[in-house]
């Protein structure tokens, strides 16, 4: 009997040792949570999706910013989602319009009615006068052309990562536009999109992007910098013509052509630096530089020369400062 005793004592033993080596080797469970916050009126978190679906994770109080949080993008009940006019297909919403004249702040939500906003129609708020800032919440993926044409008192615009596509001319003419935030979603500047918004003075095009199109911001005369990502390979006609306070710019390797009047006028120009990927400068390219003088190009003076070159500007004289040299009087 004793010797049975002390025979089961040695397995209860063993099983012990064998859960404890178990979990030191770290195979546990391992909860799971759905990349989606869960929410209420006051927390935000992310729910299991195990069999233990009663944890949670990363809970925390909503950060409010004009009735939206921006972490979990949840709206508050003060947030009036009648005013929204909008369509329907395949349960996914596409806002056309917006009744209320009165509101200076406009939260763009992820959902109306249970339906996944994904789209802001063409011209859906254009001309309007009142919007003075603009939160468009995670989810959105489209802004159609001229969606925001010539919103006169719009201020600041944020556009988050869902978004992969603003159409042509969708925020032209945003006359008191001063800061945008642009998330890494988006692909493409097209035509125009911020054109004529001349109290613009600084924009940061995020990493992703591979094409500034057709005039994206021409006539920013408040643009006193800007930030071109080595990821642009494309940069259009016209693109930053009118940009008087421009006073330098990088053109990132990959670019091939520097198009007619891609920087036309930019009268506070002091410093370029153009890559050795370029084979072409286009008519008027540069034309309107009183204070540039001299332009670095990041190739050697073999380089440069072999470059097409067409009336790429008039007037003063530039000289360009290449890896093996200097090429004077151009």
């Amino acid at each position: 009997m004793k010797k049975q005793y002390l025979n089961l004592l040695t397995f209860l033993v063993l099983i012990a040792a064998f859960a404890i080596s178990f979990t030191a080797c770290g195979l546990t469970h391992q909860h799971t949570f759905a990349s989606k916050w869960s929410s209420d009126e006051t927390y935000h978190w992310h729910a299991a999706t195990c069999e233990h679906t009663n944890e949670i994770a990363d809970k925390a109080t909503h950060t409010m910013v004009d009735g939206v949080c921006s972490e979990c993008s949840y709206i508050d009940n003060s947030v009036d989602l009648t005013a929204f006019q909008y369509t329907v297909w395949r349960g996914e919403a596409t806002i056309t319009g917006y009744y209320d004249f009165t509101q200076t702040v406009i939260t763009i939500p992820s959902y109306l009615n249970n339906y996944r906003v994904v789209r802001i129609a063409k011209e859906a708020f254009r001309d309007n006068t009142v919007l003075c800032k603009l939160i468009i919440c995670e989810g959105v993926q489209l802004i159609e052309n001229s969606a925001f044409y010539c919103c006169s008192n719009l201020t600041s615009v944020t556009i988050p990562g869902s978004v992969t596509n603003i159409g042509n001319s969708a925020f032209s003419c945003c006359s008191s536009l001063t800061s945008v935030t642009i998330g890494n979603g988006v692909t493409t500047i097209s035509d125009s999109v911020f054109m004529w918004c001349s109290s613009l003075t600084s924009v940061t095009i995020p990493d992703g992007v591979t094409s500034i199109d057709h005039s994206a911001f021409a006539d920013c005369s408040s643009l006193t910098s800007v930030t071109i990502p080595s990821s642009v390979t494309s940069i259009g006609v016209s693109a930053f013509s009118g940009c008087s306070s421009l006073t330098s710019v990088t053109i990132p390797d990959g670019v091939t052509t520097i198009e007619t009047v891609t920087f036309y006028g930019c009268s506070s120009l002091t410093s370029v630096t153009i890559p050795d990927s370029v084979t072409t400068i286009e008519t008027l390219a540069f034309y309107g530089y009183d204070k540039l003088t001299e332009i670095t190009f990041n190739g050697t003076m073999a380089k440069w020369k072999a470059i097409e070159k067409s009336n790429w500007h008039l007037g003063n004289t530039i000289n360009i400062r290449c890896t093996d040299g200097v090429i004077e009087n151009q």
